[in-house]
């Protein structure tokens, strides 16, 4: 295992020997990518968010939204991403792919917001 400068690590989430939070695996990826400052951050903010920021917090929102009352297993953002991963996996077509997550939709209570094409991943 490489070994990093200290001062990489000193004073950085990873190296504070502070315990974590536990979040869900897709938030933790999210917060993992914010950095640990924005807990802290979040928590202290009042005012209105800009266009760019507002994506990051509607992302947050999404990683802990069931798809449905009742639906415990899966969220907005992992339905997404399981998905992009069986794409991924499988190396569908990208019209392969917008015709599975179409049927999805069709299957799904009309609350469900599932992405409508891979275009919406961008």
């Amino acid at each position: 295992m490489p070994q990093f400068p200290s001062i990489v690590v000193k004073g950085s989430y990873y190296g504070s020997g502070e315990q974590r939070e536990e979040f869900n695996p897709y938030k933790q990826l999210i917060m993992d990518h914010a950095g640990p400052s924005i807990g802290q951050h979040i928590e202290n903010m009042e005012e209105n968010h800009n266009p760019e920021a507002q994506k990051f917090f509607d992302m947050l929102a999404a990683a802990q939204a069931p798809l449905w009352e009742g639906c415990d297993n899966h969220f907005e953002l992992s339905i997404s991403l399981e998905a992009l991963t069986l794409k991924s996996n499988y190396n569908m077509s990208e019209g392969c792919f917008n015709c599975m997550v179409q049927l999805m939709g069709e299957t799904m209570p009309k609350e469900v917001a599932v992405l409508e094409h891979t275009s919406s991943t961008s």
